[in-house]
């Protein structure tokens, strides 16, 4: 009968690395975000978590700010990455900020809740 429990465990091994996608521990949560902040660093955007919660899923809340392409650039980058991502709330806005010379500038602002669907981007195919 171990014949069988090895054939089992063969047949059953893409299914199982399929279900491993939707459990989350303390490493493939530091690996998300770590991805999230090279996409941000990679399109010139500075990132800040603002909450992540994984008690029903991997949920996280972020600001993002830039200028209005490198937000794009940046929120496109993240929802075509290597995981699936739901976007559950977004908000966009324009910023004045001011030097020490009290120069004023405009910043874009994006303040978005995502839930991370898996890690597995052949899901969306």
């Amino acid at each position: 009968d171990a014949l069988f429990l090895n054939s089992m465990i063969s047949q059953t091994e893409n299914k199982r690395q399929q279900l491993a996608q939707y459990f989350y521990d303390q490493d493939s949560v530091v690996n998300f975000i770590e991805i999230v902040e090279k996409l941000a660093e990679g399109s010139g955007t500075l990132v800040q978590f603002l909450d992540i919660q994984t008690e029903d899923g991997l949920k996280a809340t972020l600001q993002a700010e830039g200028s209005l392409q490198a937000l794009s650039t940046f929120l496109t980058r993240l929802e075509k990455g290597m995981f699936v991502i739901r976007f559950d709330q977004s908000l966009l806005r324009q910023e004045s900020r001011f030097d020490e010379l009290g120069n004023e500038s405009i910043v874009w602002v994006a303040d978005f809740s995502i839930s991370l669907l898996s890690f597995d981007n052949n899901e969306k195919n």
